[in-house]
């Protein structure tokens, strides 16, 4: 893994419980304080640069990122979060839109797949985003036509995940079977567990494989991280995150397998680690899944843990309200930052579980 593309190939992790309905406007954001004034204002701000950066198409993505269907994915999950719905509110127009962008992508050659179009060596990441983006999406549509569109697409991209799932449980680059490696893994559970909790059948003993290959990730130095793969490479924060997570969201099993893992990424508390240069470069893939992992697990530290991390996103965020990565898409680094701090209010139905 010398290319952070992969990251990129799929996102913003994301993952999923309730079907999403209807609803009224969002109460006021965190009654417990953790989204503050100031991050408020930065969430509102970031939203904003994303609306004025959408394609006419629908589409977020810059330079080599351009229409890209996993950005698009993310925005709209970030529009969702925060409690926006298609057709209703000040940004419905552009969660309209990006659902149908997303819809236009799906392959004339693989019903159900929207990776086809990427550039990049792993777009069965862009096929995991796109999918959690539709489980997401499709339930607070209201037009019944395109709902059922969006139910039917989505249906369609849970069984090219499913139909590509090697034996060992896992996921790689590519919708067929082949090997495998924990973000692949850890980025299609989200997907199907989103899925499967808007209603769409996705068979148990699938989430039961994935997460077993997560686990067989697990470094048996008893440290709690994850590596790439079951006998590849050390531990490293990014991929604890996605596979923690991964795990809680398809299915947690006994809590003492976990508990060094989130020990593992609560040793990460941002201020303190990001001279590492994995964290540095897989940055806001890191702490959108360690975000998510950390609040599942709750306790004393949580409240702590997020207090940094909005405080160095706040620190961190451009005068004209966006995230960047010089290495990466300013539309990725701002809609996943967004999801980072819009956590402990999101109104996604996978981040709440």
């Amino acid at each position: 893994m010398k290319r952070y593309t992969w990251f990129l190939a799929g996102l913003l992790g994301l993952a999923g419980p309730l079907h999403v309905t209807a609803q009224k406007d969002p109460p006021p954001r965190d009654a417990d304080g953790l989204i503050t004034k100031e991050a408020k204002q930065a969430i509102d701000a970031g939203l904003t640069y994303l609306i004025k950066r959408q394609a006419d198409n629908g589409s977020w993505g810059t330079g080599g990122h351009t229409k890209s269907v996993a950005i698009t994915s993310l925005c709209g999950l970030a529009l969702l979060a925060d409690g926006q719905r298609p057709g209703r509110g000040a940004h419905g127009d552009a969660l309209t839109k990006a659902a149908d962008f997303v819809l236009s992508q799906e392959s004339k050659d693989l019903a159900g797949y929207f990776g086809g179009g990427t550039n990049f060596h792993g777009p069965m990441y862009v096929q995991g985003y796109a999918v959690l983006f539709l489980a997401e999406v499709q339930g607070t549509l209201t037009d019944k036509q395109k709902k059922e569109q969006a139910k039917a697409a989505l249906t369609r991209g849970v069984k090219v995940i499913l139909d590509a799932q090697n034996k060992q449980g896992g996921w790689r680059y590519h919708p067929t079977p082949g090997d495998a490696d924990i973000t692949g893994t850890a980025c299609q559970l989200h997907a199907l567990r989103a899925a499967r909790d808007a209603g769409v059948e996705v068979p148990k003993e699938a989430l039961d494989k994935g997460v077993a290959y997560v686990l067989s990730c697990q470094d048996p130095g008893g440290g709690g991280g994850f590596r790439y793969q079951p006998f590849t490479g050390p531990p490293g924060f990014p991929r604890t995150a996605a596979g923690v997570s991964a795990i809680q969201c398809a299915g947690l099993p006994k809590e003492d397998e976990l508990a060094k893992s989130v020990g593992y990424l609560r040793a990460k508390k941002p201020g303190a680690a990001r001279i590492e240069p994995e964290i540095q470069i897989h940055y806001y893939y890191g702490y959108y899944y360690a975000t998510q992992a950390l609040a599942r697990a709750g306790g004393k530290d949580w409240k702590d843990w997020y207090g940094a991390m909005r405080d160095e996103l706040l620190r961190a965020r451009k005068q004209d309200g966006s995230w960047d990565n010089l290495q990466i898409c300013p539309h990725y680094c701002t809609a996943m930052a967004l999801l980072i701090l819009q956590s402990p209010d999101s109104r996604l139905p996978s981040v709440k579980r």
